[in-house]
């Protein structure tokens, strides 16, 4: 897989808080270690971050 950047809003969207909020939701859903997906393990990893 190629590397990524994090996702950063740009003032034109229209609620960049919520915007920024649902990508990292995504980024905590789609990085898991092998061995560790699923949707309890998604839920778990989306349970622990701070927002």
């Amino acid at each position: 897989m190629p590397a990524t950047t994090a996702w950063r809003p740009a003032r034109a969207d229209v609620d960049p808080t919520v915007k920024l909020r649902a990508v990292q939701v995504v980024e905590a859903i789609g990085e898991w270690p092998t061995g560790q997906g699923g949707a309890a393990a998604a839920k778990r990893r989306v349970g622990r971050r701070r927002w």
